[in-house]
């Protein structure tokens, strides 16, 4: 590898920087005097603010070694430390290099240690020219395990009674991510997609009773008494509604589509976006006629057989909307937009089955004896809108 040192680096909230002399105060009073702060960690509460001073002494004097990593996490409003991250261990035989962090109480559940991660993360692959960053914890600590996933870590398995920390023994869960997984990603938050939309790609799970596809545009004619619905409520069990689909394993993205249903003049007839991955579990988002006065924009969620119905009425004049359909993992996100820029959220949910390969596309039905022609237009993909969570515990340690 090619060792840098600890090097300055910088994120919208944060500074890394090496550690110096006078952080010790702001260090014993920020995090490491805490005992919930080092609880799974391996070296105890400090006591008195001299066992942080002779630390830092250390810290200061290691980062003059290139092969050594020790970041103060400074935050940029209040210009002090608030915790440190650091590789604990590097190897040069396999390239890799092990992550350890803890931040103050204070700071936890505002996404900042994943914020520190990830810029380590890109640091070690980008300047250290590493192939694999990893890093551990405790189950029983299981918020710093989502620290990893949200920075795209795999989790590798755990290493039964692997370690020591202020508990004893314990059992260890580790998390790894390679290079070529963190350039994939990259790629996809930067807007460079491995996948793009083509009507070539699209196949049908059921055909309708017509349709038509020309120019970016498709027309889909409904078949009466089709539908999708599973058990919830009704009892009853409909999954004949017509899907057209494209397939893929990218695991964040966004998918936009405009619909008009100007020619729905039945109850419950239906057009919108869907993700059809089989009868007992998919979900979809659409405008759905009532009657002259209203009809339902909805979405329902569909896992291991039961459907979820989320609903709001809207005026009956209304015959256009967009949709956006965005995938994180094995989370979803539904939105709306009444003119194709400003999305509204309509849905968020987490799919039992859609963590792997995914069919997602549009979908037109008349679940009674009623037949209308839907028409879907302006259709991209584009890089996931639908942003990673920061806010709300629990999130890290």
């Amino acid at each position: 590898m090619n060792h840098k040192g600890t090097k300055l680096i910088e994120t919208e909230r944060l500074i890394l920087r090496p550690f110096r002399e006078d952080d010790a105060e702001p260090m014993f009073r920020n995090w490491a005097s805490d005992p919930e702060v080092t609880k799974f960690l391996t070296w105890p509460a400090h006591e008195t603010v001299e066992v942080s001073k002779q630390i830092v002494k250390d810290w200061v004097k290691g980062n003059l070694v290139l092969q050594n990593y020790q970041w103060a996490i400074e935050l940029k409003n209040i210009h002090e430390p608030i915790g440190s991250i650091s590789a604990v261990k590097t190897d040069d035989r396999t390239e890799s290099a092990t992550i350890g962090y803890c931040i103050g109480r204070k700071w936890w559940g505002q996404g900042i240690t994943a914020e520190a991660l990830q810029a380590v993360i890109e640091f070690f692959f980008s300047q250290v020219k590493a192939n694999c960053v990893n890093a551990c914890h405790d189950p029983r600590n299981p918020n710093s395990g989502r620290v990893m996933k949200k920075c795209g870590m795999v989790f590798e398995g755990t290493w039964r009674a692997g370690g020591v920390n202020n508990q004893g023994v314990c059992d260890e869960s580790w998390y790894s991510i390679l290079k070529n997984e963190y350039e994939i990603k990259s790629q996809v938050r930067g807007g460079k997609h491995r996948i793009t939309f083509d009507v070539n790609n699209l196949q049908w799970t059921r055909k309708p009773l017509a349709f038509h596809v020309e120019d970016g545009r498709i027309e889909i004619t409904t078949k009466p008494h089709t539908d999708l619905w599973q058990r919830t409520y009704y009892h009853f069990r409909n999954d004949n509604a017509p899907v057209l689909q494209m397939e893929t394993d990218e695991k964040f993205f966004s998918f936009i589509v405009k619909t008009d249903f100007t020619k729905s003049h039945h109850r419950f007839d239906q057009c919108g976006i869907v993700m059809y991955l089989d009868g007992e579990n998919w979900l979809k988002g659409s405008v759905e006629y009532e009657n002259e006065h209203f009809q339902h924009l909805g979405s329902v969620v569909t896992n291991d057989g039961y459907s979820d119905w989320a609903t709001t009425a809207i005026p009956a004049d209304v015959k256009i909307m967009w949709y956006r359909f965005s995938r994180r993992e094995d989370d979803y996100c539904i939105e709306c937009s009444s003119d194709g820029e400003n999305f509204n959220q309509m849905r968020v949910c987490h799919m039992l089955k859609g963590d792997g390969t995914i069919r997602f596309g549009i979908y037109a039905c008349s679940p009674e004896e009623s037949s209308f022609t839907a028409v879907f237009s302006d259709m991209k993909i584009t890089e996931c809108a639908w942003k990673a969570h920061d806010g709300q515990a629990p999130d890290e340690v």
